[in-house]
């Protein structure tokens, strides 16, 4: 017999027959978007998670993303895309396969299924990281308090078994994939209902740009400061991340930017040192990267400042591959102008994190791309500031149904 374990409600081993009906029967009953209740319910959890995390920790962020004025911000933003004639409503079940490396996201991926006013089945990995529990804690505590309904959410762990994933697929109206390249097109193969349809989040590269200039003439603390919001960008998720850099590319002469980064290296390593710990396995897997760099990444030098970072330059991009170890590895290139990165960038870069450039010079920028990829750009610190709008998708339009209506006069002017 197919089971799961209903880790919330935390009901524990159910069969996937009588799974299926819990789901449906949730189904039956239709949310409004945004509603006071749904909101009441994220902003508890929100308090939850803030009040009891580490200080600075991804989940203390995590709690801070669900705080009231933010959810009224998404609501007025969401509010704009309906009118008379475009009525917004839950898509139904929206089936979530979240990643493993990055905890936090299985509830920022729950919020936009959740306050849509959808059913919500998120599988959950079996070797659970601690941050995974405290957030599965969290949310049974405030599901348990709750003055009502909480969202219809089943939070589910079962092994690697086809029939599930395949009747959950069929089940779904929406199915979201995080994860790897292999990950998506495994998941691929389980049909979705003719109506049903794939929200997917594959293997993404991203990348961060400097002017060299404007660096060299920032104070002692406003670099102090960048390099601050450098380590959360690389060093949060081990650079494991979608969105934090593997590649610096350093904008402006060679004279400035080897001026530029010299500086710039020097006090990430001393930075990084002090505050993040990097185990021994991987610092021995950096080692054994830059070797394979060496042999075919066009590599002009290479830099072991400290075990934290270590620094890889190359000559040209056109045979940098997305390959990375992560646990503090960069790559870096010094180019003329922002614009050399037009021939290198491709639909797998997601995010271009940036320093010292105009407002008017990354709008030239993305008009140059013409859509060749790069789906965010963002200042430096703000790598991993998860928002409605990511890799490309606009999250409350994907988990609604968009109905339009068109009035009899309406009807009668056309």
């Amino acid at each position: 017999m197919n089971c799961l374990t209903l880790l919330s409600p935390p009901v524990g081993q159910v069969c996937l027959d009588e799974f299926q009906k819990r789901v449906t029967d949730a189904a039956q009953f239709r949310r409004r978007p945004f509603s006071d209740h749904l909101v009441s319910f994220c902003t508890d959890l929100g308090k939850r998670l803030f009040r009891t995390s580490p200080r600075g920790s991804s989940l203390q962020a995590l709690g801070f993303f669900l705080r009231e004025a933010y959810l009224s911000e998404l609501r007025t933003h969401f509010e704009k895309s309906q009118s008379a004639q475009l009525c917004c409503s839950p898509r139904g079940i929206v089936f979530q396969i979240p990643p493993a490396n990055v905890s936090s996201l299985m509830l920022y991926s729950w919020l936009f299924s959740a306050i849509t006013g959808n059913v919500t089945v998120a599988r959950i990995p079996g070797d659970r990281a601690a941050d995974v529990e405290r957030i599965l804690s969290h949310f049974n505590e405030a599901a348990a308090a709750f003055a009502g309904d909480p969202p219809h959410t089943f939070f589910v762990d079962y092994p690697h078994d086809e029939e599930i994933t395949a009747a959950l697929s069929r089940l779904c109206d929406v199915r979201v994939i995080w994860g790897g390249d292999e990950t998506v097109n495994l998941l691929r193969t389980f049909p979705l209902s003719p109506g049903a349809r794939d929200v997917t989040f594959p293997d993404r590269h991203s990348l961060a740009a400097i002017f060299a200039e404007n660096y060299t003439n920032l104070s002692v603390s406003d670099r102090d400061s960048l390099i601050q919001a450098v380590y959360r960008d690389l060093y949060t998720f081990d650079q494991v991340a979608c969105s934090s850099p593997r590649l610096v590319v350093w904008v402006g002469s060679p004279e400035l930017c080897t001026q530029a980064s010299s500086d710039f290296y020097t006090r990430l390593a001393t930075h990084a040192a002090a505050h993040y710990n990097c185990a021994l396995g991987t610092v021995v897997s950096k080692k054994a990267f830059v070797c394979m760099s060496i042999l075919d990444q066009n590599v002009q030098s290479q830099t072991f400042h400290t075990n934290e970072l270590t620094v890889v330059r190359v000559d040209r991009l056109e045979n940098l591959t997305r390959e990375h170890c992560g646990g503090g590895f960069l790559f870096e290139y010094f180019a003329q102008t922002l614009s050399e990165l037009q021939g290198f960038v491709s639909r797998r870069d997601q995010t271009l994190t940036y320093s010292g450039f105009c407002a008017t010079e990354i709008a030239d920028f993305v008009e140059q791309l013409g859509g060749r990829g790069l789906d965010r750009i963002v200042p430096v610190g703000q790598a991993l500031s998860f928002s409605h709008i990511w890799d490309g998708y606009d999250l409350l339009q994907e988990f609604v149904r968009r109905t339009h209506v068109v009035s009899n006069q309406s009807a009668a002017a056309g």
